[in-house]
């Protein structure tokens, strides 16, 4: 996928750069189109589980000769400001819930 020169001027210009971006995967372009009819906190949640899973997936093939990969883990962070976003319109009751259910995913990911 080709990366512009200079940065979008907003999230819906991405959208559209890269769904026109002939370089970009069909299965990301479908994600994207998926991804946009959701409630956008829980599809960021989703990609985040979908992030760990996947660079879990090329990091330990890559150990084991199975697959091409990264030299080493690829760490995607969305920007800051959509997280607090995010956060704060939670109430406290899920992020308690939200809390406990990260920190069992992280422990289920790092015991394997």
């Amino acid at each position: 996928m080709t990366r512009p020169q200079r940065p979008p001027a907003s999230w819906p210009d991405e959208v559209q750069r890269i769904l026109q971006d002939p370089a970009a995967s069909f299965w990301l372009k479908g994600a994207i189109t998926s991804a946009l009819q959701r409630d956008p906190t829980d599809a960021l949640l989703d990609a985040a589980v979908l992030t760990a899973v996947l660079q879990r997936r090329a990091w330990e093939g890559r150990i084991d000769g199975t697959t091409r990969a990264p030299t080493e883990p690829i760490v995607v962070r969305p920007p800051s400001h959509l997280l607090e976003k995010a956060w704060d319109e939670l109430g406290a009751e899920d992020h308690k819930e939200l809390d406990t259910w990260i920190g069992s995913l992280l422990t289920r990911l790092t015991e394997r």
